[in-house]
């Protein structure tokens, strides 16, 4: 009896060190998971910047600091936003019954609140860097945005319906920037193109 008694002691306690170590360790790894999502969306989306500075825009030398400024943009601002956003959009929609029935909800959710905002707010803070200005950010930024917006309606519905039902949460900020890559070069492109053909257009028309 009394082996049986020690025997259930050390039982409780092994279970107990388990569950103390569970708690401890959980907010650990949730911590891991979010500085592992917003370093690899920087290194991402910087690699995005060098490929369109290649192959879209074929410069003959990179420019390494937009390169650096587009990841810096990503990964302190529109990675750890995300991250919070893809919560809200699980708490908000969870995942009860048919996958594409709450997947319809959380795409219609995230595109119609999400795709406007992370759009805007990306080609802001691009703008804010070049031009150092933030009534000419607003209006840059004013002037692609329909474009962008009506772009991203053709393609990130379909992939944000895999990402919101199939890819566990704590992958879909890498998930989304991985299939950003070519996005992220259209945005680069749009940005530092856009403005550009409009001072074109002002010297032709001098």
């Amino acid at each position: 009896m009394p082996i049986a008694v020690s025997a259930a002691a050390n039982s409780l306690r092994h279970g107990s060190n388990t569950f103390l170590m569970a708690n401890i360790l959980r907010p650990l790894a949730a911590k891991k998971s979010f500085f592992l999502q917003i370093t690899a969306s920087g290194a991402l989306a910087g690699t995005s910047d060098i490929l369109c500075q290649k192959l879209v825009e074929k410069r003959e030398t990179i420019n390494f600091k937009r390169a650096a400024g587009f990841a810096a943009i990503v990964s302190f601002c529109i990675a750890p936003l995300t991250y919070k956003w893809y919560q809200i959009i699980e708490k908000t929609i969870p995942a009860v019954g048919p996958k594409w029935k709450f997947g319809l909800k959380r795409v219609l959710m995230d595109q119609a609140l999400g795709a406007p905002f992370f759009s805007s707010l990306i080609l802001f803070n691009l703008n804010m860097i070049e031009t150092r200005n933030v009534q000419t950010a607003v209006s840059k930024t004013a002037d692609i945005v329909p474009t962008v917006l009506a772009t991203n309606y053709k393609f990130w519905p379909f992939i944000q319906m895999a990402n919101l039902t199939i890819v566990p949460i704590q992958f879909r900020v890498v998930m989304v920037q991985f299939c950003s890559i070519f996005w992220n070069m259209y945005i680069s492109y749009m940005q530092h193109n856009t403005s550009k053909e409009k001072i074109d257009i002002i010297e032709v028309s001098d």
